[in-house]
């Protein structure tokens, strides 16, 4: 079957145009010297090359700046995973009033006879009158 390129050209480029996606597309068509509707088959890959070599020249130049993430999007969705697990991590300001620095519970006195033990576990004031009288 002997078809030239001319006329393979003619059918086979709107169809691979049609499948490149959008973006890719319009950059191809726009920086183009000539009219894409009289693309030849050399034509198209030269143009689709030229639009995707820069684009992919800057992908791995982001991805060496910010390790695998190759969007800007994924950078902040990792960021924003970051931040929220270091979040969990830190202790809230109630935890941290009843830790010493080695991270331990202090031991509370009780707040109705001083002992040292928790107010629910008093054994010297224990009905409710005793307590509210001593508040």
């Amino acid at each position: 079957m002997k078809v030239d390129e001319e006329t393979c050209s003619e059918i086979v480029v709107p169809v691979l145009l049609d499948k490149i996606p959008e973006g890719i597309r319009l950059g191809m068509t726009r920086s183009s010297k000539t009219r894409y509707q009289e693309w030849t088959m050399e034509e198209m890959l030269e143009a689709l090359r030229e639009e995707l070599e820069p684009r992919e020249h800057q992908v791995t130049s982001f991805k060496g700046a910010y390790g695998n993430a190759s969007t800007r999007k994924e950078q902040k969705e990792a960021d924003d995973f970051k931040l929220r697990t270091a979040r969990r991590q830190k202790p809230t300001t109630a935890s941290a009033l009843h830790t010493n620095q080695n991270g331990d519970k202090k031991k509370r006195n009780c707040v109705f006879c001083n002992g040292s033990h928790v107010e629910a576990d008093c054994e010297n004031v224990k009905t409710v009158e005793e307590r509210n009288n001593m508040i």
